[in-house]
């Protein structure tokens, strides 16, 4: 009897919850809140969904199933959801919970990239957490982001201060492979420094986070590598490096929704650093996304310029799974530039996307040479996979391409 009792209790307390949550869904969601987690770790699509909850009726089964994938995306043990009282009557605040798996290690790829011209790009990064302390470490080789496909490993340590600040110290040891459009171009061009075989950077940086959704980066930059031409000798780059970033979202009426990401780098080498080059290099970014239920609208540029002399790896470079998708980087420059500027406008729609990407790079004193593609595919989540066209060229080279973006 005593058995049979406590089964009906328990079943009472289940016809109880469902009764609440049933008397819930006559309120009307006003706002959705993400507490213990970092929103900004979250897909595009999982934000977007959040989103398109408030103006909605409370579904307690809808609320269950989100709070099952922010628990997957943000990695945690736990996601629960409640109600707070909203600011006008029926109305409610849906807050999502999430409780962090105490773990003291993870490992997760960074980079993934395949250009159907220059082949894969790949990367893995280690995390072991003691405290506030954080060890790195990492495996890459990446053929997308500079003239060299850059094959090595990193090790690094960071600390936070407060909740706020972080103290970062990277060691990155790469090997390098160069296209042979790269060696052939250097023998015509003695102005520009010469490949080499390795790469090593060791850099301690800063980083603080300010109101205003603005974040701050500053530190030094040592690097050290060995040229091939005119004379084999190993060079330093040494620099002072700051990068200033900005990130907004606003929910516009009904179901728009805006994103804007923007940022600026500049890194400074200077002889008072024991550098062999002198240089300074700026890069200006800027991303803003207009969204509308499952309607996208993307638009992206940038721009980068340097004065004095610098060594290859930091000159810009166009032509990836990122810029002027359609082109093959070596065919636009084989030794990069000093200048650069590219603008790109992608529409969504559901997981299908469609692209126009325009840019040039090119030395100072040069002929600028605008290059343009179009091009198209399927993205979802933060997986593109697509088809580009270069559209001012000879004859017609489509460029496929896959990239996973983090």
């Amino acid at each position: 009897m005593k058995f049979a009792g406590i089964l009906l209790l328990l079943a009472g307390v289940d016809v109880w919850a469902d009764a609440v949550e049933n008397v819930n869904s006559r309120y009307t969601i006003e706002s959705v809140e993400l507490s213990g987690g970092n929103r900004s770790k979250l897909s595009t699509e999982m934000r977007d969904e959040l989103d398109r909850l408030v103006g909605q009726k409370f579904d307690p089964e809808v609320s269950r199933q989100i709070a099952g994938r922010l628990r997957k995306q943000l990695r945690a043990s736990d996601v629960t959801h409640r109600l707070e009282k909203g600011e006008k009557p029926d109305y409610v605040k849906l807050v999502f919970e999430s409780h962090r798996k105490h773990r003291d290690s993870d490992a997760q790829v960074t980079k993934l990239a395949y250009h159907s011209r220059n082949g894969w790009t790949g990367a893995l990064q280690s995390r072991a957490r003691a405290g506030v302390l954080t060890a790195e470490f990492g495996i890459e080789s990446d053929a997308d982001e500079l003239l060299e496909r850059n094959a090595g490993f990193n090790v690094g340590a960071s600390a936070g201060i407060g909740e706020h600040v972080q103290v970062r110290f990277t060691y990155e040891a790469f090997h390098q492979k160069w296209n042979a459009a790269t060696v052939t171009a250097l023998e015509n061009d003695p102005a520009v420094p010469g490949i080499y075989r390795e790469r090593f950077n060791y850099q301690p940086t800063v980083t603080i986070q300010l109101p205003g959704s603005l974040t701050v980066t500053a530190g030094m930059s040592f690097q050290e590598f060995q040229t091939q031409f005119p004379v084999a000798r190993t060079e330093a780059a040494n620099a002072a490096i700051g990068t200033l970033r900005y990130r907004g979202r606003w929910s516009g009426p009904g179901l728009s929704r805006q994103e804007m990401d923007t940022g600026y780098s500049l890194r400074a080498a200077t002889n008072s650093l024991d550098s062999d080059f002198v240089y300074a290099r700026h890069l200006w970014s800027a991303q803003y996304t207009y969204r509308y239920d499952e309607h996208a609208l993307v638009i992206r540029a940038l721009a980068g310029r340097i004065s004095g002399i610098a060594p290859l790896f930091e000159r810009f470079v166009l032509g990836n799974t990122s810029t002027l998708r359609g082109w093959n980087k070596f065919d636009v420059a084989p030794l990069g530039g000093s200048r650069s500027i590219h603008g790109s406008a992608e529409y969504r729609y559901d997981n299908l996307m469609v692209f126009y990407d325009a840019g040039s790079v090119w030395d100072r004193g040069e002929t600028i040479v605008a290059r343009h593609s179009v091009g198209g595919g399927i993205r979802s989540h933060n997986l593109a996979i697509g088809v580009g066209f270069p559209v001012n060229r000879d004859g017609v080279a489509p460029v496929y391409f896959i990239a996973l973006y983090f």
